[in-house]
């Protein structure tokens, strides 16, 4: 006959690793989507490198950089600070919280523009390997900007 410790514990045996399967899908499916907002950051990047190298200033929108695809649905919205070119990605998914990627740009020496990528407000194993590098250093294990 079995006790109620036993039926609880096995309860416990089978519902455990089906909680833990979730917790890594939810955080395999944030890091694609992650990967895929990179992607479009990476190209939204190149467009704005193109419109700087012609008309040495950093454009007002997407549309002004010639971005004219539409945004996947799980962003929210891509903004390009005119002061100072960072390019921020806003994740749409609730699971985010508002967080995004962030792309600061920086010059070479052949003009071109250079992005580095960093993540806000996200957790730092969920950024595409290439934004992980630069997670602030009040995290953790964090490397240095």
């Amino acid at each position: 006959m079995l006790d109620l410790f036993s039926v609880l514990y096995a309860s416990y045996l089978l519902v455990t690793p089906v909680q833990g399967s979730v917790a890594a899908y939810q955080a395999q499916q944030a890091r694609s989507e992650l990967a895929t907002a990179e992607q479009v950051a990476r190209a939204i990047g190149d467009d704005i490198g193109a419109y700087y190298l012609l008309n040495k200033r950093i454009p007002a929108d997407l549309k002004q950089a010639g971005y004219i695809k539409p945004l996947p649905d799980m962003i929210d919205s891509v903004q390009i600070r005119e002061r100072d070119g960072i390019l921020r990605v806003n994740m749409k998914d609730e699971r985010f919280a508002g967080g995004g990627l962030i792309f600061n740009p920086s010059l070479t020496e052949g003009g071109s523009i250079q992005w580095r990528c960093s993540g806000v407000r996200l957790p730092w194993y969920w950024l595409p390997a290439s934004c992980q590098a630069y997670r602030p250093a009040t995290q953790p294990g964090a490397a240095a900007p």
